[in-house]
């Protein structure tokens, strides 16, 4: 007796994971269904090198790449990282510093901040706010 088993598994944790052979060949199909426009790969050089980005970018199609990841990334990287994919700015999303206690109080209540492996406070988010808005990020 056989037992036909889909060997495509699908696992929502609350990040969904696909995972199995074929599983790249739905790709595009995930994506899509997240409603993103612009896929960007962020990677480091050793994936480029082994030629993975290359087969998920033949998935995905016309995705934009930042393959300068390392180990314990400064916020430099991050800026970097920003830059490449034209993310706008506090002020161009229309947020002023004047809301910088309610962007704080927001990002302390977050649930997926629970997962931090820091303790910070409302203070030490507000901070974290104020110095996005003097970065112009």
């Amino acid at each position: 007796m056989s037992i036909a088993v889909d060997p495509i598994r699908v696992i929502d944790t609350p990040t969904r994971l696909i995972h199995g052979p074929g599983s790249l060949a739905r790709l595009a199909e995930a994506v899509a269904e997240l409603g993103v426009r612009r896929p960007m790969l962020v990677t480091d050089e050793g994936v480029v090198a082994a030629g993975i980005v290359d087969r998920v970018r033949g998935a995905l199609g016309d995705a934009v790449l930042f393959a300068e990841v390392r180990p314990n990334p400064d916020i430099a990287l991050v800026d970097r990282l920003a830059d490449a994919v034209g993310t706008p700015t506090l002020a161009d999303l229309g947020f002023s510093p004047d809301e910088i206690p309610m962007l704080a109080r927001i990002s302390f209540e977050d649930p997926q901040t629970q997962g931090n492996p820091r303790e910070l406070d409302v203070a030490d988010y507000e901070e974290i706010w104020r110095v996005s808005f003097e970065r112009g990020a």
